[in-house]
């Protein structure tokens, strides 16, 4: 959630915004990656994950766009963390 936010505000830099969160962070959806984003999901449940070559470089392109947003704003924030990439 508080990436959608900041990429709002990169969209809209004149926006003003407040973020409201009614949970716990970590809860539900927002902790069900466990810190982790990797560029391709491996999904052997659907049908045709091995036959869906386009479906899959689609995939791969968004996460791995995806992955390099993330690296930004860990760096470009200063985020005090483990941010490691593992070379394929």
């Amino acid at each position: 959630m508080l990436h959608a936010v900041r990429r709002y505000a990169d969209l809209n830099p004149d926006a003003a915004m407040d973020l409201v969160y009614a949970g716990r962070v970590g809860n539900n959806a927002a902790g069900r990656c466990m810190g982790f984003a990797i560029d391709l999901a491996h999904n052997p449940r659907k049908c045709n994950f091995v036959d869906d070559v386009k479906r899959n470089l689609d995939e791969l392109t968004t996460n791995i766009d995806g992955n390099a947003y993330l690296r930004s704003a860990v760096e470009q924030l200063g985020v005090d963390c483990l941010f490691l990439e593992v070379p394929q």
